[in-house]
Formats: structure tokens, sequence, C-alpha cells
């Protein structure tokens, strides 16, 4: 523990604690539940570094099963998902979250916010596109316009232009119709046009 948490004597700020090896952590977690405490207790194997510990959890949801990879850099405990799911499941669900959240960002957030969402619009193009169809146009206007932002200040540059962007996203939807293809390049141009 660090020498602030053992200064700390409030037992309900205590959650759990973990065992590490050089192939496995066991992780303790505490939970307080109708007055009662629930003790949990899970070994799983982990590939640790100095700087990493990546991790598989599996996820079930209304029947669909799927192991997700997760990194947990030591540093500052950021976690990063690599989504494996293939039925799309974990992609819908975490692009719900970031049109749920949109709209509702505090400045400091809209960076890493607006640097996932190109992420994952162009490692998803038609997803994105197809998901995009059932929000409501705050929604869709608020994702136009954080990819406006991030990709016109963080991502263009000499080497890096539209038409490039466009070359990767068609990369990455290789069972992509034309009709498909056609759509992500207007909405690629919707993005470097967009004005407030």
């Amino acid at each position: 523990f660090s020498e602030e948490d053992s200064f700390n004597n409030n037992h309900e700020s205590f959650r759990g604690l973990y065992f590490e090896s050089d192939n496995s952590i066991r992780v303790v977690s505490f939970k307080s539940k109708n007055k009662s405490l629930k003790i949990i207790s899970k070994l799983t194997p982990y590939k640790i570094s100095e700087n990493f510990v990546k991790f598989k959890i599996k996820f079930i949801w209304y029947g669909d099963i799927s192991f997700e990879e997760f990194t947990l850099r030591r540093e500052d405990l950021e976690l990063n998902h690599q989504i494996n799911n293939k039925n799309g499941l974990w992609k819908e669900l975490y692009f719900n979250v970031m049109c749920q959240y949109c709209n509702q960002l505090k400045i400091e957030n809209n960076d890493q916010f607006s640097a996932k969402l190109f992420e994952f619009f162009l490692h998803n193009p038609s997803f994105y596109l197809t998901t995009l169809d059932r929000q409501t146009y705050s929604v869709s206007d608020c994702l136009l316009e954080k990819l406006n932002h991030y990709i016109s200040i963080e991502v263009i540059s000499e080497e890096i232009t539209y038409m490039s962007i466009k070359n990767v996203a068609y990369t990455y939807c290789a069972s992509c119709t034309d009709q498909q293809i056609n759509a992500i390049y207007t909405y690629l141009d919707l993005i470097k046009n967009y004005q407030e």
C-alpha cells in the first residue's frame, strides 16, 4: 500500500488487495451488500510486465459469451480494452456509451474521448455509420464536431490527408459494398467540412 493509503483508517474506502507472482495475480475484493460483507477472490492468468498487466475477462450478456482483453498500465492505472467480440455486442455497447456521454463531457476529457472516437470510427467505419443512424441529431452533431476537431488538430498534416484516412477506413471495410464505401467517404467529407 502507498504511504497515503496506510494512514487512511476509513474501512469503507478499502476495496481489496492483490497478490502477484510472475504469471498470475489473485485479486481479493470486498463489497458491502445488504449490511453484510461479500468477499470475492479470483485467480486468473495474466501477462505481466514491469509497465503493464494484460488479462482476459469472460463476459456473458443475454446468452452471448465473449472473452475480452484488457491492458492495465501500472503507472496511472489507465485501463484499455481490445474489442475481440466478432458479433458486435461490445462494439455496440461501446458506441452507445460514447453517444450517451458525448454532449456531457468535461473539457479535460474531450481530447481523450475524441481520440478514442476517431480510432473506433477508423477501425469500424461501416458499423459506426449503421449504428449512427439510430442516434438523435444532437448526438450525431456532437460526434461529428468531436471528429472534426480531433482530425483537424491532431491528425491532418503534410503526411496524413483526408484521402489517406479514407484509404485506411477502406482497409477496415473489406466486406463493404460500394454503397457503404461511398457512405463512409461522404461522412468523412462531412467531418472535413463541419463548422460549428
